[in-house]
């Protein structure tokens, strides 16, 4: 199926995680704590993400072109205060990290998420198999620009990447080299809180750009009271996790299959964000979801099979995840963001209205010639084509193309 395609279909199913597109482990760990929480599936499955990637780590990489791409996941939860069931979805998405925090309290499974940047590198520096859990984004971007944290957002940002080394300025000790800082990040928030939390240019910026976001605008079942998940189930999934942080590490390979699969997606993604008449931030997601996070996925479902060669099945089922967080990260960008095109409208038709008639120079010199002939020429597509205004030749000696409102 075309990548727009599966986009669609999943708007047109309410933004729900088909379960069939998914590998047996996703599955069974949904199904597990289907009965005993009202968590939507999607929310528990996007935190499921950041600890998959958490437990494999470094053990796992795909090379690509000049660096390697490895399994650390980013994840935002949006819906509704209390009734989303934001918080309960981060203890079940997390809930083998945790079990793993408790067994080893030498170890930093949980990252500290207020603390300074100098203590979380400090922390970094020997672990490599952490998750930074914040129930609430619009606390965290605060506490990013706080003080001592002044370099902290673009440092974290840089860090998604997975350098090499990074070279740690302590004050209090010797310089050193962080080799590989390494960490996933699950955190949630309200659509509402987040919109007016966001400083401008946040939604945006190259650091909300990685994460994947799961938005959930409305409660989907109701338990009036939860069962207790099977413990044997439980027992058995956390036997799978401590497989993961056991693994020795080698490389993915990609088979030829997968780069058939991959190359034809790669081009379907680079039409449709071509495509997209203005950039509110889906431009940045989408190339990010369009390549790393490809990858990243490609990575889980490889050592969730036991195998270290991707195949065109992997390939599928990455597709799938990656079109459904596009569906997620529009769904998002439009509850968060204003939409920036509707506004354009609105305010050529008033001023189309004010004038009578109106020249495309008319209104370069109406926005201070601060609006590109992009956003332009799409709101005037798009105002002609729901007959709004109409367009035609002025009568004077010119004869260029004006601008009227429909009668």
């Amino acid at each position: 199926m075309k990548l727009v395609d599966m986009i669609n279909k999943i708007y047109e199913d309410d933004l729900k995680l088909d379960h069939e597109e998914l590998n047996d482990f996703y599955r069974h760990y949904i199904d597990t704590f289907s009965k005993s929480s009202e968590a939507p599936a999607k929310f528990i499955q996007t935190v499921l993400f950041t600890a998959l990637g958490s437990a494999i780590s470094l053990s796992r990489w795909i090379v690509w072109g000049t660096k390697k791409i490895f399994p650390n996941l980013w994840a935002i939860i949006l819906g509704e205060s209390t009734r989303s069931r934001k918080t309960t979805s981060l203890d079940i998405g997390l809930m083998m990290v945790k079990k793993r925090n408790k067994e080893f309290p030498d170890r930093n499974y949980l990252l500290p998420s207020r603390s300074s940047m100098s203590s979380l590198m400090e922390i970094l520096l020997k672990e490599q198999n952490g998750v930074i859990e914040h129930s609430e984004l619009a606390t965290f971007l605060e506490l990013l620009k706080k003080g001592f944290n002044c370099d902290m957002k673009s440092l974290l940002t840089s860090f998604f990447d997975v350098p090499p080394s990074y070279k740690v300025n302590f004050i209090t000790k010797e310089d050193t080299n962080l080799e590989y800082p390494i960490f996933s990040i699950a955190t949630a928030s309200t659509p509402v809180w987040l919109k007016n939390n966001l400083h401008k240019g946040d939604a945006t910026s190259g650091f909300l750009a990685r994460f994947l976001f799961a938005f959930q605008n409305k409660k989907t079942k109701s338990i009036p009271i939860p069962l207790q998940p099977d413990a044997k189930r439980i027992e058995m999934l956390n036997d799978i996790f401590k497989k993961l942080y056991e693994l020795k590490p080698e490389e993915i390979k990609l088979d030829e299959e997968f780069k058939a699969v991959y190359s034809e997606f790669y081009h379907e993604c680079d039409e449709f964000i071509d495509e997209l008449a203005v950039d509110n931030g889906l431009k940045s997601i989408f190339s990010r979801l369009q390549t790393d996070y490809f990858l990243k996925f490609t990575i889980l479902e490889c050592v969730l099979a036991d195998k270290t060669t991707a195949s065109g099945d992997e390939a599928l089922r990455a597709k799938y995840l990656v079109a459904f967080y596009m569906a997620q990260a529009i769904a998002t960008i439009k509850s968060i963001t204003p939409d920036q095109q509707m506004e354009l409208e609105t305010k050529i038709l008033k001023f189309i209205k004010a004038k009578k008639e109106v020249t495309r120079t008319d209104l370069y010199r109406y926005f201070h010639n601060k609006l590109s002939a992009q956003k332009l020429n799409s709101a005037l597509g798009s105002l002609l084509k729901a007959d709004l205004i109409v367009s035609g030749n002025s009568t004077d000696s010119r004869n260029t193309q004006v601008f009227k409102l429909s009668s």
